[in-house]
């Protein structure tokens, strides 16, 4: 509950990029970073790749981080937006 997260992205087809800003809004002095992510996403199976430059004092030590990731979804997005919801009459 003390970290400001912004971003952005854009999706054409498969493909999708994104950016991004993390900030701290406690003592975390070096919770800040900007991000961007870059991928190709399906209804069942989604690969990224993250990429965060620290801006804060402790760029000294460790500059940046990158990330894989990999997302499996086990329902197509038509099946999940095809369900009902039955709500009670008042």
């Amino acid at each position: 509950f003390s970290q400001l997260n912004c971003g952005l992205g854009m999706k054409y087809d498969e493909f999708y990029i994104g950016g991004g800003y993390r900030k701290s809004m406690m003592n975390f002095m070096n919770a800040d970073a900007a991000i961007l992510s870059i991928g190709i996403a399906n209804d069942y199976l989604r690969f990224n790749y993250s990429y965060e430059k620290v801006l804060s004092s402790i760029r000294y030590y460790a500059p940046m981080t990158l990330e894989f990731g990999v997302q499996f979804t086990f329902t197509s997005k038509s099946k999940r937006y095809n369900k009902v919801f039955a709500f009670p009459k008042l």
